[in-house]
């Protein structure tokens, strides 16, 4: 009964039964394999052996490092292999910043490929233990984001992690909350920043949110990023690479006035998590697997194994359908449901509810039949994402088309197509609420490292203000198996992302 209870109550409510996304047991899925390690850190010794624009003195210190970084590592001792190589990094740093012209790009390469290889020596370390000491930060022009910008010019970069995190944002926005006029004008002179928009929530307790174009990142010190997101953060050991210099003045930018004691962050950019293979439909074919008791498929959304009571999930929603309609609480449209997303097409199947209200907050696009501006995860391509969640969620049973939704019988849908950075999502979320919606779902996701934990404290107070206030807000955990409660423990503990 506690389940059919639970399942009652996640039905009247219109919440998505199954998380988009399964997570294995292990935090890290490419841990890279010792050989690849080894075949790095050589490659490493070589690079810097035959780049003759590296000082001698530097050369043979540096040598003589990584030959001791090989040995550490054939005794399984990363943590000392990774102080190594972070110091042949900042020595690599240091010469780099003495030469001039193609010289000192030549060095500074090379000190990017060592921020590589402690990555990888990082990665490679047991599940749950860090390695200690200050983060770094490398310039990786290898990395490159989803894509070159968002609509409207808006430059993208990437960061990543040695724990295969990695996230978009934009590479020119600032995201403040504060009510302090003074406070605002002050970052917006020592920046040259211009106020692109301002959102009030009118919630108690929550701030106006901010969104800030920076114009003179480069004016920020790059070389006290690491110390300042050591006090930001409980993580160590961590290396961070960055796909370009303007990435990386942004992330210090906003290290400088958080150390300061201002609410800021970055305006991190999710990417869509596809609905996994398997997704059951209520037509007349469909794919095998989950119906209860065999093996093949039947149309009937009650036999269906993350739907009904009994099986392994034993979700219960079925039962809950029945049991709200014997009391008349099954009724079309009572609970307001928003679906943040992109590319809703309700004629695709003819599945969506039929109270399906559209709104959009991206200038010039429709927010009914236009495709997603975006990708998938892993960069696949996913045009009608939003279709194929609202009928994950609310798909309407029983009408020989399409899917069932766990909110199919009672949702009214309010379709907000948004584009997917967090502060145009906190934005949406503000048009559901005024929409009446008293649930938000936004099935994309954004693995922030955990370095830069301190950078979605403004959307963090956002979500807890929208909360506070009565709306339940559910989101993608991602659909790369990872285990999102993974943590590293040097002295105390903290997720990895």
């Amino acid at each position: 009964m506690r389940q059919v209870a639970v399942a009652a109550i996640v039905a009247l409510l219109g919440a998505p039964a199954a998380a988009y996304g399964d997570h294995g047991e292990e935090g890290r899925p490419e841990v890279p394999r010792a050989s690849q390690v080894r075949t790095e850190i050589a490659a490493l010794s070589r690079a810097v052996s035959r780049t003759r624009p590296v000082p001698r003195r530097t050369r043979r210190s540096a040598l003589r490092a990584l030959r001791r970084v090989s040995r550490d590592f054939h005794r399984k001792r990363v943590c000392p292999a990774a102080t190594r190589v972070t110091a042949v990094r900042r020595r690599l740093v240091r010469a780099s910043r003495r030469a001039r012209g193609r010289n000192r790009r030549t060095i500074a390469s090379l000190a990017t490929r060592a921020g590589r290889v402690r990555a990888q020596l990082l990665a490679s370390a047991p599940a749950g233990r860090a390695c200690g000491g200050p983060p770094t930060f490398d310039v990786d022009r290898a990395l490159k984001p989803a894509a070159a910008n968002l609509p409207g010019s808006r430059p993208l970069a990437r960061v990543a992690d040695p724990y295969g995190n990695e996230a978009d944002f934009v590479a020119n926005e600032l995201w403040v909350a504060t009510d302090r006029q003074t406070e605002l004008d002050a970052i917006l002179r020592r920046w040259r920043g211009e106020l692109v928009r301002t959102v009030d929530l009118g919630i108690p307790g929550v701030p106006k949110q901010h969104l800030v174009r920076i114009r003179r990142a480069a004016r920020s010190d790059a070389g006290a990023l690491p110390a300042n997101a050591q006090k930001l953060s409980d993580t160590r050991g961590t290396a961070t690479r960055v796909s370009g210099q303007a990435g990386l003045d942004l992330l210090a930018v906003a290290a400088e006035e958080a150390v300061a004691d201002r609410a800021v962050g970055i305006n991190w950019v999710g990417a869509g998590d596809g609905i996994r293979d398997g997704f059951t439909r209520e037509g007349a074919n469909g794919t095998a697997g989950f119906t209860m008791g065999e093996s093949g498929y039947a149309p009937d959304a009650y036999r269906w194994k993350h739907l009904a009571s009994g099986s392994t999930q034993d979700i219960g929603v079925t039962t809950a359908w029945t049991l709200l309609d014997r009391v008349g609480r099954l009724r079309q449209g009572s609970v307001p449901l928003a679906i943040l997303d992109m590319g809703f097409a309700p004629e695709t199947n003819g599945d969506f509810p039929p109270t399906l209200l559209g709104l959009s907050n991206v200038p010039g696009f429709d927010a009914i039949g236009t495709m997603n501006l975006g990708s998938c995860s892993g960069g696949t391509d996913c045009p009608w994402h939003g279709t194929s969640v609202m009928n994950a969620a609310a798909g309407v049973p029983d009408n020989r088309a399409g899917a069932a939704g766990p909110a199919g019988p009672i949702a009214r849908p309010i379709a907000v197509f948004t584009l997917t950075d967090f502060f145009t999502s906190m934005f949406a979320l503000a048009q559901a609420r005024a929409a009446g919606a008293r649930i938000a779902n936004m099935s994309y996701s954004a693995p922030v490292p955990a370095t830069l934990s301190w950078t979605v404290i403004p959307f963090e107070l956002t979500t807890i203000g929208l909360r506070s206030s009565g709306m339940l807000l559910f989101a993608s955990a991602g659909n790369k198996d990872m285990n999102v409660d993974a943590e590293d423990c040097f002295g105390w503990c903290w997720e990895e992302e």
